[in-house]
């Protein structure tokens, strides 16, 4: 059996909608989003911060065949540890339908290395004050056998999860405050990602509730 991850960026909205069909999940707030490049395309990334602004924190759990979670506290990415997130898009030029293309790719990293890792394509909106990200992921899949978080709350789960890696035939949804659809660079904008490893009909779901997941409080 294949599985396909869904992530949803911002809100706990579509995560909380298809938990029932969630086999895995994480989600990390606060991230510091940053855009270089101009109205012809650029690149953006949203990675790990611990600054006066942003204190990025985060939680991976495995809900199947129990709920066991991997916390990371607020600013963990500078803990002695090598807990940390990054996630890295490119920014196309305008096409006629008035989406910017993008592609790239995300790695979520454990307390002691251990990695969730996918590749990303689809496209770039302006809705209203946001910025968003929709598309699919491949090559989606686990390295080590647990997953460790950097709290003393933490579970450490077993990254052997139902059906065959790597897992693909995502949704992605990403969201953040914005003036402009990234006609300037910018940096320090609070970015948040939640993420779901569903079988592939609750895909679905999760796809109509993307659009749905704005709303809430970023820089």
């Amino acid at each position: 059996m294949r599985y396909v991850l869904a992530l949803a960026v911002v809100a706990g909205a579509a995560a909380s909608a298809a938990h029932a069909d969630s086999i895995a999940s994480f989600s990390y707030d606060d991230l510091g989003g940053t855009y270089v490049g101009g109205v012809a395309g650029g690149s953006f990334t949203a990675v790990a911060v611990d600054t006066a602004q942003l204190q990025s924190s985060g939680v991976a759990s495995r809900l199947d065949p129990i709920d066991e979670s991997a916390v990371f506290q607020s600013g963990f990415v500078s803990g002695a540890d090598l807990a940390d997130f990054a996630l890295t898009l490119s920014v196309g030029a305008i096409d006629i339908n008035g989406f910017r293309p993008g592609a790239g790719s995300f790695t979520a990293t454990d307390a002691d290395g251990d990695t969730i890792t996918g590749l990303a394509s689809g496209n770039w909106r302006l809705l209203g004050n946001f910025l968003a990200f929709t598309g699919s992921l491949t090559n989606v899949s686990l390295t080590g056998t647990e997953f460790n978080g950097t709290d003393n709350s933490s579970d450490d789960w077993n990254t052997d999860l139902p059906g065959d890696a790597p897992y693909d035939g995502a949704i992605v949804t990403l969201t953040f405050g914005a003036t402009d659809f990234f006609n300037t660079s910018f940096a320090g904008r609070s970015t948040g990602i939640n993420a779901q490893i569903v079988p592939a009909p609750g895909a679905l779901a999760l796809m109509g509730l993307g659009g749905l997941v704005v709303g809430r409080r970023r820089r």
